[in-house]
């Protein structure tokens, strides 16, 4: 049978491709030892391989199916059972070369299974560990957090922090006239706030709130709910139930004693109307006989700051001392203290007069009445002053004056000690001096006299309107 194709007619369209895309082989090389063997090894296998192929072709050029291999019956008629892998002599399975390369392929892919499992599952414990801790740090720290919140001195120092500036207002009363409410708001918050601001316990859930030693207010506590954590701690969540203010819940309070020649502002704005009027001392007596100057006095209530006050007097500033109480009577005239009449611009002999008073209370001025007419052109009529001297003049008192005579020169250390000028028309004068007499009985007295003279200014004439009298009077022989 005459044999009219080729070998690669026989392969499919695949194989002739792959076989096309194969690359020319080199020409043999000469190898020695291993390496010949290994070759010759390799044409062998290729001639067994194009045996097969051609055994699989038919004569009429197609593949050949594959026979199927029928199972071999037993002698008993019976199919063959599959012969099962035979172990070793030592008792291990067989060394079956497939049977081999199969195991170690199997425990490779579950050697790579484990080595691909393990470290997500160590991941995954890792991270449940550190969310388990998170949990439990974060429950711990809101629990303490909770119990630190509802402490009762905490829990009012933030309740106070939380005041609107409406409570803050209401709960202590503040001046409009000297202050906004934004800032009295702001002022109170700062006044409540501070770490001088002590908590003491009256009763269960009932605090009093002191600043120092005095009492600002109450605030009264209730207990919404009691909470247990962990089975180890237990408090309360508590709420405010109100706060109530103290009777003289007043923050500041101030008075000033000042003339009434004096402007005084407080925080810059203008002193409200005195809530007292007082003729100032020693004028009393002729208030109602010419325009004088008063002592006022201010009461500044219901600030929530201390203030700034700002007097002058007649243009001269005036040092203030932050006092609950600042008498300026004296210092607000510390710019009109003079050493003499003549350099207060005063036209009043002042130690003539006080010679002739001292004199005429002795009864040795002389003239008619006693000498009282000597004395009443400085006196204004009605006034007490004026009425003590003219009653003194005709009274049987002024006879039983003990009879003396006056030493030559009668007066000695005679001293202006300070001239205040009030305002145009007010002054005073301190007068200083000593009167020397020798008694009936042949003794020497000495009397010391010290005399305010309080001046007003009427129909350009200077009177006289109140004399004040610390003589000391003393007796034995002159030094």
């Amino acid at each position: 049978m005459s044999q009219d194709w080729e070998w690669e007619d026989l392969l499919t369209d695949k194989e002739q491709a792959a076989r096309k895309k194969k690359p020319k082989r080199r020409p043999p090389e000469r190898r020695t030892g291993s390496a010949a063997a290994s070759a010759k090894h390799k044409r062998t296998d290729a001639g067994a391989k194009s045996r097969r192929q051609s055994n699989l072709v038919g004569e009429d050029g197609q593949p050949k199916p594959k026979p199927k291999k029928a199972a071999q019956p037993a002698e008993d008629g019976q199919p063959k059972p599959k012969k099962a892998a035979q172990p070793a002599e030592d008792g291990q399975p067989s060394a079956d070369p497939q049977a081999v390369r199969k195991r170690k392929k199997k425990k490779g892919k579950k050697r790579k299974q484990k080595k691909s499992v393990f470290p997500w599952i160590y991941l995954a414990f890792v991270v449940a560990l550190v969310i388990a801790g998170a949990v439990i740090v974060r429950g711990v720290h809101n629990t303490m957090t909770e119990l630190q919140a509802n402490t009762p001195e905490v829990f009012i120092r933030s309740a106070i922090g939380n005041l609107t500036d409406q409570d803050l207002t209401t709960l202590f009363v503040s001046n409009p006239a000297y202050e906004t409410p934004g800032e009295a708001a702001e002022n109170i918050r700062a006044y409540i706030s501070g770490s001088d601001l002590s908590l003491r316990r009256v009763e269960h859930n009932l605090y009093d709130a002191y600043k120092g030693e005095r009492k600002l207010f109450t605030v009264h506590l209730n207990a919404a709910r009691s909470v247990n954590k962990l089975g180890l701690i237990n408090y309360d969540i508590l709420t405010s139930a109100g706060i109530e203010p103290a009777a003289d819940a007043e923050l500041y309070h101030y008075e000033i004693i000042a003339p009434s020649t004096c402007e005084i502002t407080v925080n810059g704005r203008p002193v409200g109307e005195p809530a007292e009027k007082k003729a100032i001392d020693g004028f009393a007596d002729a208030a109602d006989f010419v325009t004088l100057p008063a002592t006022h006095k201010y009461v500044l209530d219901f600030l929530t700051r201390e203030p700034e006050i700002r007097v002058t007097d007649n243009g001269t500033e005036v040092p203030v001392t932050l006092a609950e109480t600042m008498d300026l009577t004296q210092d607000s005239v510390s710019g009109h203290r003079f050493a003499s009449t003549e350099e207060a611009g005063i036209d009043f002999d002042a130690m003539a007069f006080a010679k002739n008073w001292a004199m005429f209370m002795r009864d040795d001025l002389g003239g008619e009445a006693h000498g009282y007419y000597e004395l009443e052109p400085f006196l204004i009529e009605d006034t007490a002053l004026q009425k003590k001297a003219y009653q003194w003049a005709g009274s049987v008192d002024i006879t039983f004056t003990s009879n003396h005579t006056l030493l030559d020169p009668p007066f000695t250390d005679e001293q202006i000690t300070e001239v205040m000028r009030y305002d145009e028309n007010t002054a005073s004068v301190d007068v200083s001096l000593k009167m020397h007499m020798v008694l009936d009985r042949g003794q020497e007295r000495t009397d010391v006299i010290d005399t305010t003279l309080y001046l007003v200014k009427q129909d350009d004439a200077w009177k006289v309107v109140n004399i004040r009298d610390d003589s000391d009077s003393s007796s034995g022989d002159d030094a």
